[in-house]
């Protein structure tokens, strides 16, 4: 598992460097699921939103939007 950490002062600038990370790191296996911490679900809501309308097609697929503690239960 590989953990990336961004930070910047607006979250549309987070968007915008995910959206370029996830188009350069696909998954080895195509149905393979992104793991993506957010703080709360409204966060999880925009951002698949914004993922969407950077993509080419208009769709965000292929991402898991997980809170903190989903994904503490996940790893522990």
């Amino acid at each position: 598992m590989t953990i990336r950490l961004r930070h910047a002062a607006r979250l549309e600038d987070l968007a915008m460097a995910l959206a370029e990370d996830l188009a350069q790191l696909a998954p080895d296996r195509p149905f393979a699921l992104q793991t993506i911490l957010v703080a709360h679900a409204g966060m999880a809501r925009w951002l698949r939103a914004a993922l969407a309308h950077a993509s080419a097609g208009g769709i965000a697929a292929g991402c898991a939007f997980l809170l903190p503690g989903e994904l503490l239960q996940r790893l522990g």
